[in-house]
């Protein structure tokens, strides 16, 4: 859908559409087909058989022509600046881990996003979804030409595998990846402060912290909150201005 912005299955109503869909009759007649390349029509030809028995495994599909040039075609600049902006990333407190994570998720242009999803793809060398510390130093030694040491690696996953599960995902890539004069304008901001600042009171509290921050009310998580707010709070009225959120980003 992504290549021509249209399905290759037609019909005059859409029972017809949904018959030709059970049926596997698809077609590259539209205008809009005549861009894509032979190479992906052929591998999404393979991927709409019917017959399973026909249709071609995971693993299979991965080994495409079309996946293969994919992968080989990466603008090695972008990929060199991407991996420079992961190893200079730094959120060291919650609340500025979160905020990247929802900023990643929610305030990325489209065409950025597709530039960071296509540069994941390359980094993702098993195709799980996730990068491990392995795929980073390959990426990292590919396209900057250097090797990076275990102890960078470590400090790098420290800072971006906000939930601590021992892989970067794509949200956290994407927070991480990104130029951050993209993604820190003033506008962005105050959206994202925004989303701690539910009541909009111009103020996050600690029952603002621990909504978004999905955790529990209790004496240790209590003590938890405040200390993440005193990462932030300046002049120590136990709440976070806007100008106090925007001077920890």
């Amino acid at each position: 859908m992504v290549l021509s912005g249209k399905a290759p299955f037609y019909g005059k109503t859409d029972p017809d559409i949904y018959a030709s869909v059970r049926r596997g009759k698809f077609e590259f007649s539209a205008p809009s087909w005549k861009l894509v390349s032979q190479d992906a029509k052929d591998f999404i030809s393979q991927l709409l058989m019917v017959d399973h028995k026909k249709r071609p495994s995971a693993q299979t599909a991965l080994d495409h022509k079309w996946i293969r040039m994919a992968k080989e075609s990466v603008d090695t600049e972008v990929a060199g600046d991407v991996l420079a902006n992961m190893k200079a990333f730094r959120a060291n407190q919650v609340l500025k881990q979160a905020a990247f994570g929802y900023m990643a998720s929610q305030l990325v242009s489209k065409q950025e996003k597709e530039k960071l999803g296509q540069m994941f793809k390359t980094f993702d060398g098993n195709c799980d979804g996730k990068l491990d510390k392995k795929e980073i130093q390959l990426g990292y030694e590919k396209y900057n030409q250097k090797i990076i040491s275990d102890e960078d690696i470590d400090r790098v996953f420290e800072q971006i595998d906000i939930d601590g599960n021992g892989y970067i995902d794509y949200t956290e890539f994407v927070a991480a990846a990104i130029e951050m004069e993209q993604l820190t304008t003033d506008s962005k901001l105050k959206r994202a402060f925004a989303l701690f600042d539910s009541d909009n009171s111009g103020l996050i509290s600690a029952d603002e912290v621990r909504n978004v921050l999905g955790l529990t009310d209790n004496d240790n998580m209590n003590t938890k909150i405040k200390e993440i707010i005193n990462q932030v709070d300046d002049n120590g009225d136990g709440e976070i201005s806007l100008e106090e959120f925007k001077a920890m980003m």
